[in-house]
This record gives structure tokens, sequence and C-alpha cells, in this order.
């Protein structure tokens, strides 16, 4: 199948396949996981190749400097406080060309704790002499685990935070895909050169790009022969029948530096161009402003009601300073939920509003950052309840199920700030669409970029540097994650860690891309 080495961005049933937490009994078994396949060409194949739903966490490969043509400039964006433990000063640094598992102890078949991908050079803390059935080095701590060092040399390379963002850009890579039709006819055959000098001379292509495919890219170059997307791989495709998503640059409200006045709940417009009247009457009133598409406002807490229309009041917004009135299903708006009794002063945890399509990151009971969010369609709906982070992925593929309907395939590259919190549900990054505030996917809690890497490097457990993923321990929970819509309670639907199963982390399958052009560009409602 025509693959970059993309990672996927997915539907909320969300399905990346999974890696188990209990992995090998032997380090042949490690070498070369089922969950973490090595990075394929593009090739020409139809489906995935593996019919489990594995997810790949193997990155694109080393990120050059990417061309910000085409791609978001980045906007400014909250930066979470987070800092990562690590056991002492390290002893050495490691790379290896495979996939490096970590465990709870320095044993095969014990509890993974997380995975590094081939070639990403990552720090030891101690050597672990105990340790058997390692050859080589054998043994050593890491930032979140044992590892056996057999198939791994010592290094000088530079320890890399996952994932790694490219100057100029909001999300690790470039992502594209080929322009089609709604039922995912392609509007032409997209060829897949083995390098830009292929793309130049014209040569025989090594694939072709596949319909309902989202491909993640590490460059994007002009010549006088025309544009071209680079993979991995340095394989070239050209830009001519290929749409580059821009990824939104909606950022959400960090309360210490826009603080929400006293009696006033923080809004966003999630229409485009929303009207403000001077007064709540669609036929008397006058409109005073127009307010740009996702954005922030305040409004009171009590709307208007007046000729069967629901407004709600916007202090300051209309003329002269008076008060503007804006339609409710216009505005998306922030209420904290009932207040949880199991909460520590200063526990971070995420509250998720299914019915306002918000989320919010609480320390406590104070509310610290606030945003939108997409959550399940009214046909996939988002269950609600009270969870845990359960597992993160810096970045994964996502892709439908063998038994999906044909309109809702699809196959998606390198998702990002992935964190599972139950079963095949997560919060992720979406790339694809700039929605927000509307419900679309298939269950799973799409953010912005820049608020999905806020939310990861806020959430526990802490992903420490050169990690593609971690898992949740007893010693570090995963952070409590709540979904309700309103006020409405929920079950607490938290697992024991004794209770978890192998197949329940790291399986989601992301929201399939609809496919209309106009999804993933700013400003679209």
């Amino acid at each position: 199948m025509a693959r970059f080495v993309v990672l996927a961005v997915g539907l909320c049933t969300c399905s990346t396949g999974q890696e188990s937490r209990h992995l090998a009994s032997s380090p042949e078994e490690v070498a070369q996981p089922a969950s973490a396949p090595a990075p394929a060409k593009l090739s020409g194949s139809s489906v995935v190749e593996d019919d489990n739903a594995v997810p790949n966490t193997q990155a694109p490969g080393m990120l050059g400097q990417v061309a910000a043509a085409e791609a978001s400039d980045g906007a400014d964006e909250p930066t979470a406080e987070v800092s990562t433990p690590s056991p002492a000063k390290p002893i050495a640094t490691y790379l290896s060309k495979r996939t490096t598992v970590t465990y709870a102890e320095p044993a095969w078949g014990t509890t993974i704790r997380g995975r590094i991908d081939p070639e990403h050079a990552f720090h030891v803390y101690a050597m672990v002499p105990e340790g058997a059935d390692c050859e080589g080095d054998g043994w050593a701590e890491t930032a979140a685990g044992y590892v056996c060092l057999q198939r791994s040399r010592k290094v000088e390379d530079p320890v890399v935070q996952l994932p790694a963002i490219p100057e100029g850009q909001n999300t690790p890579y470039i992502y594209a895909r080929p322009k089609q039709s709604r039922q995912g006819v392609l509007e032409a055959e997209v060829p897949v050169y083995r390098n830009k000098w292929g793309f130049y001379r014209q040569r025989e292509p090594v694939a072709y790009l596949e319909a309902r495919h989202q491909y993640a890219f590490v460059d994007l170059k002009r010549s006088r022969h025309g544009k071209f997307l680079v993979d991995a791989d340095d394989q070239a495709v050209p830009t001519e029948h290929m749409q580059v998503f821009k990824p939104s640059k909606l950022v959400g409200r960090t309360i210490a530096d826009a603080p929400i006045p006293e009696g006033l709940y923080a809004a966003w417009s999630v229409r485009r161009r929303a009207e403000v009247y001077d007064r709540p009457d669609l036929t008397r009133g006058k409109v005073t402003r127009r307010l740009d598409y996702h954005e922030a406002v305040e409004i009171r807490p009590a709307p208007v009601r007046k000729k069967g229309e629901v407004f709600e009041l916007i202090p300051g917004a209309g003329r002269d300073g008076g008060d503007g009135y804006v339609l409710t299903a216009d505005i998306r708006h922030y209420v904290p939920g009932p207040k949880r009794t199991d909460v520590g002063d200063d526990e971070v945890w995420v509250d998720v509003d299914v019915a306002q399509q918000v989320l919010a990151v609480m320390v406590g009971d104070t509310t610290e950052f606030v945003t939108l969010i997409s959550s399940g369609s009214h046909k996939h709906p988002t269950p609600s309840g009270l969870y845990r982070v359960r597992y993160k992925l810096a970045y994964g593929k996502m892709e439908s199920r063998d038994d999906a309907d044909p309109d809702e395939v699809y196959y998606v590259e390198a998702v990002p700030w992935v964190l599972y919190f139950h079963n095949r549900y997560a919060l992720h990054a979406a790339f694809w669409h700039n929605n927000f505030g509307r419900r679309r996917s298939h269950g799973c809690i799409n953010l912005a970029p820049a608020d999905a890497r806020y939310v990861f490097e806020r959430a526990s457990p802490t992903l420490p540097p050169a990690f593609t993923s971690i898992h949740e321990r007893e010693d570090e929970p995963g952070t409590v994650v709540r979904i309700r819509r309103g006020q409405d309670p929920v079950e607490d639907k938290r697992r024991g860690f004794k209770d978890a199963r192998p197949d329940d982390d790291e399986m989601a399958e992301p929201e399939a891309p609809e496919a209309d052009p106009d999804d993933a560009q700013p400003g679209e409602p």
C-alpha cells in the first residue's frame, strides 16, 4: 500500500492497534515486536498490512529543516510547565537500530513501561548486573523502566523529546492526501518517485498513493519542475493533485495569562462572522460587529430568550461599549462541572463537557486552561465517565477496521499527542479539520495541535525524552479525565491496575477525515 512513513490521524473509536503490556519472553521476540513494524516505503498495495490494527509508532524519520511553505505559521502556544523526572544524572547514552522496549523489572516478559523507536538515542542512568538473559552490556535503568542493551551501542548523540516540532510548524510533520471526491474517487493518480531526481526526470514511479489515506512528510520543496513533498525515505510526491493540510491555529485560553472576569464565562464563536446585535432581537436589533471564527469572548451566565430565539450577552460588545447579543447556537462556553470530592489541591486533571464541546485542564478545583474540542458525533458518541490516562503516544497511525463501512474507511499517519483513557478512546491532535466546537469524531476527543500538546505535556504519565510511548503505573497513575454532558453526574470507570487487559490500551480509531478540501483551512466552521 502506498504509505509514507506518516503517522496517522484517526477517528475516535480510535483504532491504532496496540502494543501489549506484556511482551516477549525472550530477546529474539523483542527484536521485531509486532506492534512496531519497520517503516514501510510507499507501495501500491491497497490495505493496511496488519489486519489487527496494530499501531505503528515508528517516527517517519529524523526531521530536518521543514519548509514552512503551505504549512501553518504556528501561533503563540500555551506552554505547560512540565519537568521530566529522571532517576539521576545519566551515565551514558545508547542507540539501537531496533525498537527498544522498557520493562518494569530487568527481566523479559514483565510489564511494559514504554518504548523507544529505532535510531533514537536514550539515556541510561545505572547498569543492573543482576539482570538475566541479556548479552552485551546487559540490563540498564532508563528514565522509565529497564532495558536490555544487547542490541544497543554507546553514542554521543543528543537525546530528543518527542514529538520534535520543526521551526515554523505546530505539528511534527507536513500532512497531505490525494485530492478525491467524497466517495473516495481520486482526482488523478498520484505517483511516488524514488527520489527528487526521479521526479525531475519523470522516471517510472515506485508506487502510487491511495484514496482515503493521509500521509506525513518531512519536507515540501519547490523546483523548476514544480513543488513536491518528501517523505522520510527521501521519496518525492508532486503536489499537483495533493491537498496539503493547514492545521488549525486555534490556541486555548491560559487563565493565568487571560483571567476570566468574575461572574462571566469563557466562550468562543463557532460560526464564521457570527453577528453581534445591540439588542436580543433579530428583527429590530442592529448588527454592531461580527465575531471572527473561534474568537474568544466572555458571556454572562444567564441566556436571554426573546421571540423564540436564545441569545448570549457579551458585555461591551454592543454599540458605544454597551452590551451585545449573539445567538446561543453560535457560541460555546465553559462552565465548571460538579466538584469532585476525591481530587487533591494540586492534582492536575482534565474536564471535558461534550454538551458545550469544551475542555479544561484543572488543578484541584481551579481552572488552569480552557479550549474547544470536537468529540464523537451523534452516530459515534464519546462515552461519559471518570477515567485515567492509561497510555500516552507521541505519535502513531490510526486506521479503520476491516469491517468499516466503505464510506468510513481511512488510514492516517503520525497522529500526534495521543492520550488513551478508555479502550479505543483517546484525546489527540487533529490536523485535518478546524471544526473545533462541533461534534465530528468517531468518539475520540479531537484537539487543535497546540492544545493537544499542552494537555499532553500536563498529563501523567510523563513521556521521557527519546520515548515514543509510556504507560501509567501505580506510583505514577495517569491523569484523571472526566467526560460529562453538562452538569449530569458520571460513573467512575477507572480501572484498577490489576484489572487492565493488554488489548485495552493503545487501541484507538481516529476520526475519519471527510473529503471536503476546505475542512483543514483555518477560519472554516
